[in-house]
C-alpha cells in the first residue's frame, strides 16, 4: 500500500506536517512543542510518569519531573547515581545500581519510603497491585529478588543460588512474579521460566531446552509470554503452554502493552543478491499467538515504546508511527541522530537527540 511520506524538519521552527495516506484513511498532524536542552549529551534517561516525563543527567545526578507542555514540575530532592526506573501510575521506583538504596516517589515527588538493600541491584519491576520486585546480588554474585509492598514490609524472598537471572516481570492484574532463568549444564544451555507468589512461594513454570528466554511479559489472565532467539511462547500457570511461535527473522527491540499485545522489531539476516533496504520488520502479535501485522521498515529498529494502542518504533534517523490495527506504518524523518523515543501521553512524544528533547504533539484525524 503506497503512502505520501513528509519530511518534517525538527531542530528548527516550531512548523506543523500533515501527512496523508492514499486511501484516505487519516492524517496525522505534528507540531513541536517545546524544546529541552541537555547538559549530558548522549546519557540523558527519559521516562514517562503520571501525565509528566522524567528527565535524568548524569552529569547533575539530578531527575525532574516536565509537564507535557515541556515546562518544569519538580526536581527530587535527592541527588542520584546510575538509577533503575520503574514505574505504576501512580508511583514511581528508584534504585541506584551499586549502592542499593532504594526510593518510593508519588506524583508530586515526594519520598513516600526509602530502603538501603546495601547490594548491588541488577534489575527493578512494579506492578498495579503495589509491589516492586527487586533483584540484587552480593560480592559472590550470589542473586536475591526481594518482594515489598506499599507499606515497604519485605513479603518475600527468592534466592537464585544458580543459573542467570535473564528478565522478570510482574502481573499487573494478578498476584504473580515470572524469573526467566539461564543455565548451562553439559555444555547444553536451558532456561527456565519460573512463577512465584508474592511471598515467594513456588507456583511453577516452564523449561526450554537450548533456548535462550531472554524476556517476559505477564499478560491478561496470569498468562506469561515469553521471548526466545526465534520464537515467542505463551503459557499460563493454570493451562500450562498455549501457543508457540517460530519466528524466521531475528528479534531485536520488543514493547509490551497492557492492552494485550506485544511489538517486535525483527531483523533480517540473510543475505540476499539485491539489498532492499526493506528487510526488516516491525510485527505486532497479540496475547493467543495471532501476528496482526508485519511492516516492513528501512533499518534496524533501535527502540520501540507503546501507549495504549498506539506504538511508536524508530531507527536511526526516522520514525515509525502506528496504531495497533493499522495497515500502515507513516514514516517521519528528522535531520538528527535518534537517541531514543517516549510516548509520554497517547498525543505527545518526546523525542530525545544528544543534546535536547523535543516535545511532540500527534495529532491523528479521521
Amino acid at each position: 500500500m503506497a503512502v505520501i511520506l513528509f519530511v518534517f524538519v525538527v531542530g528548527s521552527t516550531q512548523v506543523i506536517g500533515k501527512i496523508k495516506n492514499l486511501l484516505g484513511y487519516g492524517e496525522l498532524e505534528l507540531k513541536k512543542i517545546a524544546t529541552i536542552s541537555l547538559r549530558d549529551k548522549n546519557k540523558a534517561l527519559v521516562r514517562g510518569f503520571e501525565q509528566n516525563f522524567m528527565v535524568y543527567e548524569p552529569a547533575t545526578q539530578t531527575l525532574q519531573a516536565y509537564g507535557l507542555e515541556g515546562q518544569e514540575k519538580w526536581v527530587f530532592e535527592e541527588k542520584i547515581e546510575n538509577p533503575i526506573f520503574s514505574n505504576t501510575a501512580t508511583h514511581l521506583y528508584i534504585a541506584e545500581r551499586e549502592t542499593g538504596r532504594i526510593f518510593c516517589v508519588d506524583s508530586l515527588g515526594s519520598i513516600d519510603w526509602q530502603i538501603d538493600l546495601e547490594r548491588t541491584i541488577r534489575m527493578l519491576q512494579s506492578s498495579e497491585r503495589g509491589y516492586v520486585a527487586v533483584y540484587s546480588e552480593d560480592e559472590e554474585e550470589k542473586g536475591i529478588v526481594h518482594i515489598f509492598d506499599m507499606e515497604k514490609k519485605q513479603r518475600g524472598k527468592i534466592s537464585l543460588n544458580q543459573g542467570y537471572l535473564m528478565d522478570m516481570t510482574l502481573s499487573q492484574e494478578a498476584d504473580l512474579l515470572a524469573l526467566s532463568v539461564m543455565s548451562i549444564a553439559n555444555d547444553k544451555i536451558e532456561s527456565n521460566v519460573i512463577l512465584y507468589n508474592m511471598e515467594g512461594k513456588l507456583l511453577g513454570g516452564n523449561k526450554y531446552d537450548g533456548d535462550i528466554i531472554s524476556r517476559v511479559y505477564a499478560g491478561r489472565e496470569q498468562q506469561i509470554v515469553n521471548i526466545g532467539d526465534k520464537k515467542v511462547i505463551g503459557f499460563s500457570k493454570e493451562k500450562g503452554l498455549l501457543w508457540n511461535k517460530e519466528i524466521e527473522d531475528s528479534i531485536g527491540k520488543t514493547a509490551w502493552s497492557e492492552e494485550g499485545f506485544i511489538v517486535l522489531g525483527l531483523v533480517n539476516n540473510k543475505k540476499t543478491i539485491i539489498d532492499t533496504k526493506n528487510r526488516n520488520r516491525v510485527s505486532i502479535i497479540d496475547q493467543e499467538g495471532k501476528e496482526l501485522n508485519k511492516l516492513p521498515v528501512k533499518g534496524e529498529v533501535l527502540g520501540i515504546d507503546i501507549k495504549d494502542d498506539r506504538i511508536v518504533a524508530f531507527t536511526d534517523r526516522t520514525l515509525y508511527l502506528l496504531s495497533k490495527d493499522d495497515k500502515d506504518l507513516i514514516e517521519k524523518k528528522v535531520n538528527n541522530d535518534i537517541q531514543s523515543v517516549h510516548m509520554v501521553d497517547k498525543d505527545r512524544l518526546a523525542l530525545v537527540f544528544n543534546d535536547k528533547i523535543e516535545i511532540i504533539r500527534v495529532k491523528f484525524k479521521e
